[in-house]
């Protein structure tokens, strides 16, 4: 959550979806085939009368779809930024949240490492682009990932996990605690794409279909 929200889950999140652009709208409350596609107002400036007619609970419900922050309570934890790594590795990131959330000594460990990183109980945004550019190259969040990396590996085989624990910990000897991540070395990531010369642009009014 953006710096200086509320601590509190809940109000956190209902600020967030709240400031949050729509994305896009049926036309008519009851559904059908016309949609307007980014209609230039958040979902608190509809809630206030900015919108072409009354928010329903269905608006409510597709807007709450269309948000992606790294994590997203959705009756569980939605972990968005962990399902990247390669095929042998996708048990490590689920066997570290589980280690770092339910055991109280890892967990401890996590809190501690995360708020000394953020320097406070709430992260800058900026540790989301330094976590996308630099990553384990910023010497602070390397030394958090192998704090929680550690404390994770301590962690499992008493949860009933030692078989993941050697799996975690050889990601950690692989990757974490060289200061690398799979991005670094693994040798199929595709190059970017040129920009398009020429190409559609989509109204923003009506528009046939649905979302996507």
């Amino acid at each position: 959550m953006p710096d200086g929200t509320a601590a509190d889950p809940v109000t956190a999140w209902t600020d967030y979806a709240l400031a949050a652009q729509i994305m896009a709208l049926p036309a008519e409350p009851d559904g059908g085939n016309e949609w307007i596609a980014g209609p230039g107002f958040t979902l608190a400036e509809w809630v206030d009368g900015a919108g072409p007619r009354p928010l329903t609970l269905p608006d409510l419900d597709l807007h709450l779809s269309t948000l992606f922050p790294p994590v997203r309570p959705r009756g569980w934890w939605e972990l968005r930024m962990i399902d990247t790594v390669p095929w042998h590795w996708w048990p490590v990131p689920v066997a570290l949240a589980a280690a770092l959330t339910d055991d109280p000594g890892a967990r401890a460990v996590a809190e501690e490492a995360t708020e000394r990183l953020s320097r406070g109980p709430v992260p800058a945004p900026d540790l989301w682009l330094r976590s996308a550019l630099p990553g384990l190259a910023d010497p602070e969040l390397a030394a958090c990932a192998r704090e929680c990396f550690d404390a994770a590996v301590a962690a499992l085989p008493g949860m009933g996990s030692a078989g993941l624990a050697a799996l975690v910990d050889d990601y950690a000897d692989q990757y974490v605690r060289r200061g690398l991540s799979p991005a670094d070395t693994w040798p199929h990531v595709p190059r970017p794409r040129a920009a398009p010369t020429r190409g559609r642009t989509q109204s923003r009014s009506a528009v046939k279909g649905g979302t996507g």
